[in-house]
């Protein structure tokens, strides 16, 4: 190796639990260095860092977005972060961007995006810009004789010390050169200002002469910002109408407007300056999270100008173009009309000369009442934006469309209810690349889609359009049905509430709890009842795991009982129904019934699948669950991908088929045990990395089950698997291949197989063990000291997908350089500290550590973490042929060395509870490891390292 190794320390904290992480390619160009001119705190990694003013620091996260705050004194208010970064286009620097705050002002955290790729090396120059004062304003209960220094709810009177009651008032009354205006929920429509564009005087409802703030405080629901229409001109445009937002913010200074609606506003002339919506003077105005709606002008009836991230732009009404210039990102346009009947100046419906990134059009309203299909855009660059409804796609000219593409059918959740979030199955998903065509800065700016949610980002793949999947919240003992679900904060209280909203792509986190008959349940044709249904492609993740996490089935009741012994019966509930590509994971399933009655011969859906049913084969996925006391007549998971899943204590109550444990799976690294029925895995398709238990039984009679059945002309396989008792059925002329497998053969041998011919079972570097011998795992399936038959003996190379970090006990899946055969590794870290001493725990290692046979441990390119007994002072004695170490206590580097030789590394344990890590990085050339031999006592020990 040529590079030194890099140690991501939070996922390591986090167990070698699996983790889902979504990639990108990382570009090729120079370093972003962050120089902080002001004393600035920065979350980082869920922890906040505080930075002194001249402190530099080299972001790393991805998306390269950061909450920063300025140091505040008590009282004080944050208004921005600014910047001296620049926006590129074609290696070209074409303007300044002095502003950095868009993405959202949450209070005095501000969402500032960064660029992680930049062409060259640069440093941004980071800024905190305090408010100079904040002002309220309350549509319903202010007054605009008040002072406008308080909200109502602190409000005096006699002082006329409260809130004003229109935008431009307290507008007016705001001092200072970044004051902030929180608006309460409400219509604001009054109050007004006027301003003279070509010779006409326009009225606008909120007219921005200053750099301030307007930020819309939606706890009570939302803030509008009403115009006026003329009452008696054509169209309502005339002398009387009031338009939107006019924004003429300062040189070099910058404005900006969050969270509310624009809505009701009309222009008063003909003039390609006037608008309806909101105009400003240049891209230092920013529109954030704004909906601009049902506007109407001659020119322009949304927009003009500015900057707008995650706006929606509905419904607006213009003889020519809806929108022109601006910068517009993570944006949706939908239901906009244009009115004129064509000309060389007319015929355009929205941008010209914009810039947009990441946005959705709906373009089926776009039309003019004769049919005419308007140009869609001219002279503007889309960067991966997704047009829905444009009829003509030969009208699309002079414009750079970058990976934007105009889909027939992009599957859309729900276009007719603005619902835009688009299906993993859409054209558009995954369709740009997220690449070095567009600036950093933009880059990082469309990680936030319409509604904040994070994009789908894979391989560098990034999906068209301004809404992406979204994360729903779950939480029975806080949630509220009523609520949202969008956050934690506001988390539905049943699965179902969540699941009603989910879509194609979307993610449901359920909190700990039991998920029971407040679920109540729902009928999918042809089967029982299920307590949930997960929609398709949605996945529904217990945030805790299956130890706290509980979706609850129900036993049959009355006389539609069919087996007294297990309540199965028509009415019985199962606990899941996974529709197509749906994925439940982290859940114990337990108490789930189904019927209990049936031919073999004639199956429905009913019968099977009492825990877990799939709507087609092998279509859904259950990972890292507990499935446990279910029954029904066949298969207690049916037609599933199972991963790492303990599948334990189950019943099929069909005598002659009944595959209590599973029918028709895919089974990978899953625990199988002490299921009761004529079958416990009926029918699997791949079978990988299982530990298959002995005590699978007959429910008739308590005798070893058939623990694998199979009636097919098919070939099938068993890898990396340990089948600890049982019998075998394979009918017809298929064989069976055991690869790498440990099999106990029991007291008539491998005969055991119910078939006569001889050649069914083909062994392949497979350990048959005897029934009564030496047993090779505890009650927990887990491995024991001495199981030679099980540690290290399996191999990866004959595994069909990728093992995985885990096993199924959240254990790391390969230790001592090899994984294990079954299920669940053994712990390797007690006999690796032993071989260190006692004052030395370990707690993890990296893979490639392994036992060494003149005694310690070998490390290659790896890491050791541990804990010392004591405080006090240490010393690392380290031997090594090559490369480089590192000791860290906690995260703080304690000394290093490197190259062949003797090294000595003294620090000091000030507090025990502090993991210590050793790193060790190969070097080019060097293929010998390093041997980790010994920590002394608390007096002093020594690492030896050769």
């Amino acid at each position: 190796m040529n590079m030194k190794m890099k140690v991501n320390t939070s996922i390591l904290k986090a167990g070698f639990a699996a983790l889902a992480v979504a990639s990108m390619s990382v570009c090729e160009g120079g370093t972003l260095t962050v120089k902080f001119k002001s004393a600035m705190k920065v979350e980082i990694d869920g922890e906040v860092r505080e930075f002194a003013s001249g402190d530099t620091f080299v972001p790393t996260a991805i998306p390269c977005i950061y909450k920063m705050s300025p140091v505040l004194a008590e009282g004080e208010r944050t208004f921005a972060i600014v910047g001296n970064d620049y926006i590129r286009n074609d290696d070209k620097i074409v303007e300044p961007l002095n502003c950095r705050f868009p993405l959202r002002n949450e209070g005095n955290w501000v969402r500032v995006a960064l660029d992680p790729y930049p062409v060259e090396d640069k440093t941004v120059e980071l800024t905190a810009v305090k408010a100079t004062g904040v002002y309220y304003v309350d549509a319903a209960k202010g007054n605009d004789e008040w002072d406008g220094t308080a909200d109502y709810e602190n409000r005096n009177e006699e002082l006329k010390k409260g809130p004003k009651k229109s935008l431009q008032a307290a507008h007016d009354a705001a001092t200072g050169d970044y004051p902030i205006v929180l608006a309460a929920s409400g219509a604001y429509n009054t109050g007004c200002a006027t301003n003279e564009i070509d010779g006409v005087k326009c009225a606008r409802r909120l007219l921005v002469t200053k750099n301030i703030g307007f930020i819309a405080d939606n706890g009570d629901g939302p803030a509008f910002i009403v115009g006026e229409r003329d009452p008696v001109a054509d169209g309502g445009y005339g002398a009387e109408s009031v338009n939107g937002v006019y924004i003429n913010t300062p040189d070099n200074g910058f404005s900006f407007l969050q969270g509310f609606t624009i809505t009701g506003c009309y222009s008063s002339v003909i003039t390609d300056k006037d608008g309806g919506g909101f105009v400003s003077n240049g891209h230092r105005a920013y529109c954030v999270d704004c909906v601009i709606s049902n506007n109407a002008s001659k020119f322009y009836s949304a927009t003009r100008n500015g900057v707008f991230i995650r706006t929606k732009i509905y419904e607006n009404v213009s003889y020519r173009k809806v929108t022109r210039f601006g910068v517009f990102a993570s944006c949706v346009f939908a239901g906009n009309r244009i009115t004129n009947t064509g000309g060389v100046d007319n015929n355009r419906a929205f941008h010209d000369s914009a810039q947009v990134y990441f946005c959705t059009y709906d373009l089926r309203a776009q039309n003019t009442p004769n049919g005419r299909t308007h140009l869609f855009v001219s002279g503007s660059e889309l960067y991966a934006s997704l047009v829905y409804g444009l009829t003509d796609k030969t009208s699309i000219v002079n414009d750079l469309w970058n990976d934007s593409k105009a889909i027939d059918n992009p599957c859309f959740a729900d276009a007719d209810v603005n619902d835009y979030r688009i299906s993993v199955k859409s054209p558009a998903y995954n369709a740009s690349s997220y690449s070095e065509d567009l600036d950093g800065i933009t880059r990082s700016l469309m990680t936030g889609d319409i509604d904040g949610t994070m994009p789908v980002l894979h391989e560098g793949k990034i999906s068209l359009g301004a809404v992406y999947s979204k994360e729903w919240y779950v939480n029975q003992k806080d949630g509220d049905d009523a609520n949202d679900g969008k956050s934690s904060a506001s988390a539905k209280a049943t699965i179902k509430a969540a699941t009603d909203l989910a879509f194609s792509g979307d993610a449901i986190y359920v909190a700990p709890g039991t998920y029971a008959d407040a679920e109540g349940s729902q009928v999918v044709s042809g089967n029982v009842e299920s307590r949930v249904v997960v929609p398709e492609d949605v996945a529904l993740i217990g945030t805790a795991g299956a130890e706290e996490t509980f979706i609850v089935g129900a036993a049959a009741i009355g006389d539609q009982i069919d087996n007294e012994a297990y309540r199965t019966g028509t009415n019985a509930v199962r606990c899941v129904y996974a529709n197509n590509g749906a994925v439940v994971r982290g859940f114990t399933l337990t108490g789930g019934r189904g019927v209990g009655v049936g031919l073999k011969n004639d199956l429905h859906d009913n019968m099977m699948g009492a825990a877990f049913f799939s709507a087609s084969p092998l279509g859904a996925t259950i990972e890292n669950c507990v499935v446990s006391n279910n029954a029904a007549a066949v298969g207690t998971i049916c037609n599933a991908v199972v991963r790492r899943c303990r599948v334990i204590g189950n019943f099929g109550v069909l005598n002659d088929a009944s595959g209590a444990a599973g029918y028709g799976c895919n089974w990978y690294g899953s625990i199988i045990d002490r299921n009761y029925g004529n079958g416990t895995m009926c029918f699997p398709e791949v079978v990988e990395g299982c530990t298959i238990g002995s005590h699978n039984r007959n429910l008739a009679d308590s005798d070893a089950s058939q623990v694998l059945v199979w009636n097919t002309d098919e070939d099938k396989a068993i890898v990396n698997t340990a089948v600890l008792g049982g019998k075998y059925y394979f009918g017809k002329t298929g064989k069976l291949y055991c690869t790498n497998c440990y099999v106990v053969a029991g007291d008539k041998g491998i005969n055991r197989i119910i078939k006569e011919e001889d050649y069914v079972l083909q062994l392949h570097s497979t350990i048959v063990g005897k029934s009564g011998a030496f047993a090779e795992v505890d009650a927990d399936c887990r491995p024991i000291l001495g199981a030679v038959s099980l540690i290290d003996k399996g191999d990866a190379a004959y595994a069909t997908e990728n093992v995985g970090d885990a096993d199924v006990l959240g254990n790391q899946r390969i230790s001592n350089g090899k994984m294990d055969i079954g299920a669940v590794e053994y712990d390797w870290c007690p006999t690796f500290s032993s071989e260190l001493g006692k004052r030395f725990d370990i707690t993890r290692v990296s893979p490639s550590v392994t036992t060494n046979a003149s005694g310690g441990i070998a490390v290659m390119d790896g890491f050791v973490f541990g804990t010392v007994r004591s405080e006090g002072p240490y010393r690392v004695e380290i031997d090594m042929a090559g490369g480089s170490a590192e000791v860290y206590v906690g995260d703080v580097l304690a000394g290093e060395c490197s190259g062949a030789g003797n090294h000595s590394i003294r620090f000091r344990v000030s507090d025990p509870a502090q993991e210590i890590r050793v790193e060790f990085s190969s070097g080019e050339g060097n293929v010998t490891p390093a041997i980790f031999k010994a920590f002394a006592n608390a007096r002093g020990f020594i690492l030896g390292i050769r």
